[in-house]
């Protein structure tokens, strides 16, 4: 008899979220603890990368609280792996009915995703603002991470005290700059550094 009509459909979709889950997040756990590649991804900005070193890639001047988002790449599969433990708990260990088990586990998934979220504010807090001097950026050379409109903001990554960090960033002659150009920083406006293409 098929697999289906033993374990049912819902159940394999517990099963297989908890199993790949839970192995890429031992996986990216265990690169983090021995200072491998945990790259969280472009869509939270970079907030709370890890890099080759081990040095935890902050947003020097944001507020983390404010500007952390929730759906990084730790986020995503902790809730993948915690939604396929708990709906096989609920439905298989529980037997509380297939629509209970989804809810409970949408919920603790999303609970999964929620505490990443301020786990890795918290490592971020200990890379705040407060280590990095201003005046150290002045001329250092960094990279632009999301292109810098004529006249607007974009964000750059600069190499300060030996961590890379972001920052929104405008141009010093009103030109638009590409993502990827190389820039130099030439003085502070408030919180945006004011760069140059070089």
């Amino acid at each position: 008899m098929e697999l289906t009509t033993h374990f049912g459909l819902i159940n394999q979709i517990y099963l297989v979220c908890a199993v790949v889950g839970g192995v890429v997040f031992l996986i990216k756990m265990g690169l983090m603890v021995i200072g491998g590649h945990a790259d969280v991804g472009h869509d939270f900005d970079v907030h709370g990368d890890v890099d080759l070193h081990g040095d935890v890639h902050a947003d020097a001047h944001a507020d983390t609280d404010a500007s952390f988002h929730l759906l990084t790449v730790q986020g995503i599969i902790g809730f993948i792996m915690m939604f396929g433990l708990v709906g096989l708990f609920l439905n298989v260990g529980l037997k509380i009915g297939a629509i209970l088990s989804m809810l409970g586990a949408i919920g603790a998934g999303s609970a999964t995703l929620w505490g990443t979220a301020r786990m890795m504010t918290w490592m971020l807090s200990l890379q705040s603002s407060g280590n990095i001097q201003e005046k150290n950026l002045i001329g250092q050379e960094g990279v632009v991470y999301l292109r810098i409109p004529a006249g607007g903001v974009g964000k750059v990554h600069v190499t300060v005290q030996n961590t890379l960090v972001e920052y929104d960033a405008e141009t010093n002659d009103n030109q638009e700059i590409k993502t990827g150009a190389q820039i130099r920083v030439v003085f502070m406006k408030g919180n945006n550094l004011i760069v140059e293409k070089l």
